[in-house]
């Protein structure tokens, strides 16, 4: 995942904090915290899915960034969906695709 990219959903989605439930607020301040402590490298290494070692030995991280930019994809995508005939809301669902641009690995990578 590009670190950019995602800081700048992020900005983007901040617009919309007023209308946006509680639990993507709060899926989104956790990102932005983990984002920031990261360099853009060392945030690419972390969501590159790259594997050193067997499933079976890997800790959970729900902490992990991937794992949070999915829970935000996910959050925001259902709430986008449930006000999706509501035309003032183009912006959030252009976020939202560009959010997914990140979380889905084969879209991104293979076009």
């Amino acid at each position: 995942m590009n670190k950019s990219m995602v800081v700048s959903i992020l900005q983007d989605l901040s617009a919309y904090r007023q209308q946006l439930p509680t639990n993507v607020c709060e899926l989104a301040d956790r990102l932005e915290q983990t984002v920031q402590a990261y360099s853009e490298q060392q945030f690419e290494m972390a969501t590159d899915h790259a594997v050193a070692e067997p499933a079976s030995e890997q800790a959970a991280q729900p902490h992990a960034p991937d794992t949070l930019v999915n829970e935000l994809y996910t959050e925001l995508n259902e709430y986008a969906q449930s006000i999706r005939q509501h035309a003032e809301h183009e912006e959030l669902q252009s976020i939202v695709s560009r959010l997914r641009g990140q979380v889905s690995t084969y879209d991104r990578d293979f076009p």
